[in-house]
């Protein structure tokens, strides 16, 4: 703003300084997510002083924590400490070590799955893809509808949300056992 040059020591200690000063909200945030009926978790490399390391986050629709670390697999998972002690449901892209947390409800990223429903039509031109990418779509709208509504589904809507769902499963299953 006023054309003066910052020392590169300056930044280190106003980062440093920014991260005591924000650790108490960082291990409230760590708390509330562990504590949460849902958490989506993910990861993504970044470069710290030319060397590979791994931004972990874990988020529900009002809280993200971040953390980095060198690791990328169950070493940082346990580390960070969040996702081996949350209570509710853990929503990812289907990535091994996430499995591993075996005490988990796991429920599977819809953006991961349409990113990979989209691969698999353009790889093999097979139909079953896009029927299920439609199905999660539509699916996704008639929830947020009934969400915005207050409505519940019946058991009967339910049920044929699984007949659907299964039919397009099977149509892949047979084309690829």
């Amino acid at each position: 703003m006023y054309g003066l040059a910052i020392s590169p020591g300056t930044l280190v200690v106003w980062v440093g300084e920014a991260r005591t000063a924000l650790q108490g909200t960082s291990d409230l945030i760590a708390q509330y997510l562990c504590d949460a009926a849902l958490v989506n978790a993910d990861e993504s490399s970044l470069r710290v002083a030319g060397q590979l390391h791994w931004l972990h986050i874990a988020a529900n629709d009002t809280l993200t924590w971040y953390g980095l670390h060198a690791k990328r697999g169950m070493e940082a998972i346990i580390a960070h400490g969040i996702l081996p002690n949350r209570l509710g449901v853990l929503v990812h892209d289907c990535w091994a070590p996430y499995w591993k947390l075996d005490d988990a409800t796991h429920a599977l990223c819809n953006a991961h799955l349409l990113r990979e429903l989209l691969y698999v039509k353009e790889l093999t031109g097979h139909q079953w893809p896009q029927a299920m990418t439609d199905f999660l779509l539509s699916s996704n709208q008639l929830c947020w509808a009934a969400w915005r509504s207050a409505a519940h589904f019946s058991e009967a809507d339910i049920a044929a949300f699984r007949a659907l769902f299964d039919a397009i499963v099977g149509a892949g299953e047979a084309l690829h056992p």
